[in-house]
């Protein structure tokens, strides 16, 4: 599957080069004072369960879909030694799925469902550095700003709204800096845009729904019109009373039959 995807120069050549964006998230990560010897997001990032729910609940479609996306390329990768995650525009971790060994080691960091995953949470990581540059970005381990995280290296694109003004969230893959290559970087930012294309395509058939609803509210309303204007004239074969029948009979008064 990896063979498929452009060469990494082309990668390279899509994206600013990685090397500088890195280099600008070292910077700020050390300007924030993050403590490299960090073994994890900082406690006081945690939400509650509750508060975690409300969040997922809060960005719903934009969840389910990233998941979706998340699980799919995550099924052509498992016992490959992979993990991937996904986090919103705050770099909160909304879900988390990969080989059990990658997982353990990202519950240990506490990159997991509640924490919030940032440049100055952190330091230099590949969900904080992608929302922060709002480009894909790949990792390497020997480039994460944390010491014990060396071992992993990451690749990480953000997921942009259907009009693409503005950041969603990010998605990331991560595993052995021996697995990973820059090739990578072209799976996560496939997901990635293939999440803000459907959510164009939901908003495309949104709207065709709605002018569809009002054409019929047009219809309906326009025979509606035709049956009220029809109900007072007079039928062959039937008889009127009242006042239309009345109306009627004044009506063909003086016509020809």
């Amino acid at each position: 599957m990896l063979t498929a995807l452009s060469p990494a120069q082309g990668i390279r050549q899509s994206v600013p080069a990685q090397e500088d964006i890195i280099r600008r998230s070292l910077e700020r990560s050390a300007r924030y004072g993050v403590d490299p010897h960090l073994d994890g997001a900082p406690e006081s990032t945690r939400l509650s369960d509750e508060q975690l729910r409300e969040r997922i609940n809060g960005q719903r479609v934009f969840y389910t879909l990233a998941k979706e996306q998340i699980d799919s390329l995550y099924r052509l990768l498992r016992d490959t030694g992979f993990c991937m995650a996904l986090a919103d525009s705050e770099g909160y971790v909304l879900y988390v799925v990969g080989d059990p060994d990658l997982v353990e080691h990202f519950k240990r960091r506490r990159c997991i469902p509640g924490y919030r995953w940032t440049e100055r949470d952190i330091g230099t990581c590949a969900i904080g550095l992608s929302l922060e540059e709002r480009v894909p970005v790949f990792l390497p381990g020997d480039r994460m700003y944390s010491a014990q995280a060396r071992k992993i290296s990451n690749a990480g694109a953000p997921v942009f709204s259907l009009d693409g003004s503005r950041v969603l969230g990010a998605i990331s893959l991560s595993g052995s800096s021996d697995m990973m290559h820059v090739h990578t970087l072209g799976l996560v930012r496939q997901a990635a845009e293939t999440v803000t294309s459907q959510l164009r395509e939901r908003e495309r058939i949104r709207e065709l729904a709605i002018k569809n609803q009002y054409m019929r509210a047009l219809v309906e309303s326009d025979s509606r019109g035709i049956r009220h204007r029809g109900s007072g004239r007079a039928h062959r074969g039937g008889q009127q009373h009242g006042p239309q029948a009345a109306e009627a009979r004044a009506g063909l008064r003086g016509q020809v039959v």
